[in-house]
């Protein structure tokens, strides 16, 4: 299983060259299952709205994004006590740390960012940083 962090959807809605290679290979066809947190659907949202990323197209991804990849929900205090520990042990922000702990707890394997942060942290899956 693979992980997508918030950034790697931002460059994919911007054209980025590296983010639509990954994203053809994530849509390709049969392949590992990709996982995406719940706090990214925040993140992609709050893009358009800002004028990060074009509003509409923005939308259509968000609605379409569920059919490709799998929502990671938080669901619990102790989740959010364990993400927590996971933010104060490495030093990232409250949104990494959440979407890291989802990824991690899901069972990804190998995580894309684009998010020098998230290399901070060792002890799991392997970080590719676009």
């Amino acid at each position: 299983m693979i992980g997508l962090d918030t950034g790697v959807f931002i460059r994919l809605l911007k054209e980025d060259k590296g983010a639509l290679e990954l994203w053809d290979e994530v849509t390709a066809g049969p392949q590992e299952e990709a996982l995406v947190s719940c706090i990214t659907l925040y993140e992609l949202q709050r893009s358009g709205l800002r004028g990060l990323t074009e509003g509409e197209k923005t939308d259509r991804f968000l609605d379409a994004l569920p059919q490709v990849c799998s929502i990671l929900w938080l669901r619990d205090a102790e989740s959010m006590r364990r993400a927590t520990r996971l933010a104060h042990g490495n030093g990232l922000a409250m949104a990494d740390a959440l979407i890291l702990f989802s990824l991690i707890e899901a069972g990804a394997e190998v995580i894309y960012t684009t998010d020098s942060d998230f290399e901070a942290y060792k002890a799991g899956p392997r970080i590719v940083r676009l």
